[in-house]
């Protein structure tokens, strides 16, 4: 990509270069706002014929439909005349939520297929001497928030009208599809590395279903209450292998604005195996110390658990800093001279624990699990050095999820910024 000196001007959008164009989406668009009924597309499905795929909101969070539409919980084939009709919406067109909360998603999907329209989704689709082109009208929609489209009124909504007025720059052609190859490339090496993550984290839990009932290199076993294990292992409940087992502070104490040495976490601030130190509060001094008085300050070693709200998440306190945890957090130190701490943060990670903490959470407006319940937990127990050897196998995995983690945060960082200059004009490409 080369930069371009170039001349700009003013306009009701911004300032952009002066060989670009403004123009509304009615005018260069089409806005398709028509939804059908269910049984519509039921009562005229065909044994073959055109494919058409019958698209709703939730579609949109199908693995493999995160930038395309390409499949559908509803499928069917339809004559050539049908999918001819009105109804169907032809591919290449820009789909996005139109009713409720699920605006505030965000979400926009090209539809690579035929499909027809849930009543609770919109579409703007192109003629074939369209002088926009619809990858990069994708893209400048992806930056633009869909509540800023919605009529007032209690339930968001957006209709034709909404969108229609709606300015769009448009620069030449070529332009337009040089811009959206740069950043479909990007989205491309973003998909990559999802799906690195999405194997590796199906991987890992392929090694735990392993690792945690056959272990390492057993050729005798046994069978249990939860299941076969190795003949020298144990099944031990989770209060008899720690000294103790309580959940953080039921008072909350106020944050305070100015920084200091001392934090407080809630369930929020764990995620993906982490305590987030960024996210955590302030809190004053004297504060800290009166949780920290109540056990409420986790020690190096310690595996927390969050137990109300996002149930199941864990990580084992490796920090030095000065953090107290509040109500919503479990806090289980591990007798280390029977059970490791990485050993313990990866069996309660496990698809068998995760099952159990799931089946016994309680309340409706908030989930949440209770400590007699948490202590209650059955644990597969293998000597401390197959322990490490299992956590080490795990965490190896761990590692691996996070470095793609990484990596696509920073495609995704890399995007954001060649959307800001490539799609005002602020940069321009070389055709």
């Amino acid at each position: 990509m080369e930069v371009m000196e170039e001349q700009y001007k003013d306009t009701k959008i911004g300032r952009i270069p002066k060989d670009w164009e403004v123009d509304s989406v009615k005018n260069v668009c089409k806005v398709v706002t028509s939804g059908l009924a269910f049984d519509v597309f039921e009562n005229n499905k065909l044994n073959e014929g055109v494919k058409v795929i019958f698209t709703k909101v939730s579609d949109m969070n199908l693995v493999g439909n995160e930038r395309m539409i390409i499949r559908g919980v509803n499928e069917g084939f339809f004559s050539k005349e049908f999918v001819s009709s009105n109804s169907v919406l032809k591919p290449k067109s820009i789909v996005f939520p139109k009713r409720g909360a699920a605006i505030k998603t965000n979400k926009k999907r090209i539809n690579s297929t035929h499909i027809i329209l849930d009543p609770n989704l919109i579409a703007i689709s192109f003629k074939e001497d369209s002088t926009v082109d619809y990858v990069f009208l994708y893209h400048y929609f992806l930056s633009i928030d869909l509540m800023s489209f919605q009529d007032d009124g209690v339930i968001p909504q957006l209709n034709k009208r909404d969108i229609e007025p709606f300015k769009i720059p448009i620069p030449p052609l070529p332009e337009q599809q040089k811009i959206a190859e740069i950043l479909s490339t990007v989205d491309e090496q973003i998909s990559t590395t999802q799906a690195i993550i999405d194997k590796t984290k199906e991987l890992k839990k392929g090694l735990m279903q392993k690792l945690f009932f056959q272990g390492i290199g057993h050729t005798e076993f046994k069978d249990t209450k939860i299941g076969r294990i190795p003949k020298d292992w144990e099944i031990i409940y989770l209060k008899d292998l720690c000294t103790l087992i309580t959940d953080g502070s039921h008072y909350s104490p106020v944050p305070i604005k100015e920084n200091t040495e001392f934090l407080i976490a809630t369930v929020k601030d764990v995620y993906n195996g982490i305590l987030n130190l960024e996210k955590c509060v302030n809190i004053s001094e004297v504060e800290f110390h009166k949780l920290a008085h109540n056990n409420c300050v986790p020690e190096f070693g310690d595996v927390l658990l969050s137990k109300d709200g996002s149930v199941g998440r864990t990580c084992v306190w490796d920090e030095t800093n000065n953090i107290a945890i509040l109500s919503s957090l479990a806090l289980i130190k591990p007798n280390l001279s029977k059970i490791q701490s990485d050993y313990l943060k990866h069996f309660l990670d496990s698809p068998m624990s995760q099952s159990w903490l799931k089946r016994l959470m309680g309340g409706s407006a908030l989930q949440r699990i209770i400590l007699r319940d948490i202590r209650k937990l059955t644990v597969c127990l293998p000597k401390t050095s197959e322990q490490q050897k299992i956590a080490d196998i795990l965490s190896e995995a761990d590692a691996k999820i996070k470095k793609e983690e990484k990596e696509k945060a920073q495609l995704e960082q890399l995007k954001k910024g060649l959307m800001q200059q490539l799609l005002t004009g602020q940069k321009r490409v070389k055709i």
